[in-house]
């Protein structure tokens, strides 16, 4: 379990480097107006494929890692399977996404419906488990923001589906605010894991 969660946190802090570094690379796809998908049409394509694979290792290694550390009541089925959807999901990032003002293609619709399926799964998740978490007095002190961030998660995931439906420029900062918190909470909530601190019967 220690070992699951420490190839998550390593798969999750991978993607969030990688997405960073994007933004230097790939200067022209302005972060305000396009999508972080977007960055896969450039040169270094290929690094961001990278990241995502880090991203989908970190995913199923969490999802496994929650598994194990959880038994019942603590562990809630219905929540797993709402993660495993989203990792399904991490899958059609490997679809292209249409640039910007372009026709949807078959790829780019493919991308989005895992985007839109994908995401709203995994703020589902991310409410449930921190939710079940705090009801077993498992979230304390610092652990206690992964309960305001999955409150976050869905106001976000909202905003990003809504400005993306009618264009609006500022649409890329949004999405890579919402980003930003769900790999904050994949990676802290990984953590626990590993400290055992999230872990009934091992907290402190």
């Amino acid at each position: 379990m220690r070992y699951l969660s420490m190839i998550a946190m390593t798969g999750f802090i991978v993607f969030v480097i990688v997405l960073f570094l994007m933004h230097f690379i790939h200067p022209k796809f302005t972060a305000s107006d396009h999508f972080v998908s977007e960055y896969v049409l450039g040169e270094y394509g290929w690094l961001l494929n990278f990241a995502i694979i880090g991203n989908l290792i970190g995913s199923v290694a969490f999802l496994i890692a929650v598994y194990r550390a959880y038994p019942s009541p603590y562990r809630s089925i219905v929540s797993l399977i709402f993660y495993g959807v989203a990792t399904l999901a991490i899958l059609t990032n490997f679809f292209p996404i249409d640039p910007t003002g372009r026709s949807i293609t078959v790829s780019g619709y493919i991308h989005n419906l895992g985007g839109f399926f994908g995401g709203l799964a995994g703020v589902v998740f991310f409410l449930i488990h921190s939710l079940r978490l705090r009801s077993f007095g498992l979230l304390r002190g610092f652990y206690r923001v992964l309960l305001y961030l999955a409150i976050l998660g869905p106001v976000l995931y909202i905003a990003v589906m809504i400005i993306a439906a009618i264009a609006y420029p500022i649409v890329g900062i949004i999405q890579r605010i919402y980003a930003a918190v769900l790999m904050s909470w994949l990676i802290i909530a990984a953590n626990g894991i590993r400290t055992g601190y999230l872990v009934p019967g091992k907290s402190q």
